[in-house]
């Protein structure tokens, strides 16, 4: 409600999925729906989750709302939807242990990984590496994430409004009985740590805030250099 408020406010032009456009999907393609037309055949967006369709069905009807000012065709529209990548949303790092960065951080998103992660099952264990802001609902992403994770490395964030490993750990606690956690002073020192206790079969993903991504990020030429 308040953002359809402030749009009109500022006589933005309001556009919902489900209510002024839609899409349909399937293994294989999606089609957008808009107003009486109809773009068929467009490749699934190249970024993991269902949710993404929502998200490209909405990139689309933009596109379709600037045609009149900046052309794009259909082809270049499959083309983006192949190509996008957008670092820290589920990005895979390495396979052999498979190391996955996430920025989520509230519980919405942390649903979204929650899926992701049963969708594409490893043979071996998750052990996650996280580290948030003390202002995010700690226990409401972790009561959606402890059940597809095996052992938790939490980290303290050093950074205005971080939050410290110990009080993540209890957060945990409060959503998950005898759950495996280890706590460590630095989200590097955590990562370094996960890296050493997985095998080629196992994975770790990296999540809960872009603190926690960037200094994984920068850490990485470090661990596997």
């Amino acid at each position: 409600a308040t953002l359809v408020r402030h749009a009109r406010d500022i006589t933005a032009q309001y556009r919902q999925v489900g209510e002024h456009f839609n899409f349909q999907s399937d293994k294989h393609a999606w089609r957008y729906l808009r107003d009486g037309l109809v773009i068929e055949s467009l490749p699934q967006p190249a970024l993991n989750g269902h949710f993404q369709f929502y998200n490209a069905a909405c990139v689309v009807d933009a596109v379709q709302c600037l045609q009149s000012r900046l052309p794009v065709d259909v082809e270049a529209i499959r083309a983006g939807l192949r190509q996008v990548r957008l670092p820290g949303r589920f990005q895979t790092l390495s396979l052999r242990p498979h190391i996955i960065l996430d920025v989520a951080h509230n519980p919405h998103a942390a649903k979204g990984l929650a899926e992701n992660l049963r969708a594409h099952p490893v043979a071996g264990k998750t052990v996650a590496v996280c580290a948030m802001l003390a202002d995010k609902d700690v226990a409401g992403v972790m009561q959606l994430l402890a059940p597809v994770v095996d052992v938790w490395c939490m980290a303290s964030i050093h950074a205005p409004r971080g939050a410290q490993a110990g009080y993540q750990a209890d957060q945990l606690a409060t959503v998950a009985d005898h759950a495996d956690v280890s706590v460590f002073d630095d989200v590097k020192t955590a990562f370094r740590q996960a890296c050493l206790g997985v095998g080629e079969n196992d994975r770790i993903i990296v999540f809960g805030s872009f603190y926690t991504v960037a200094d994984v990020m920068h850490e990485l030429p470090k661990t596997f250099g």
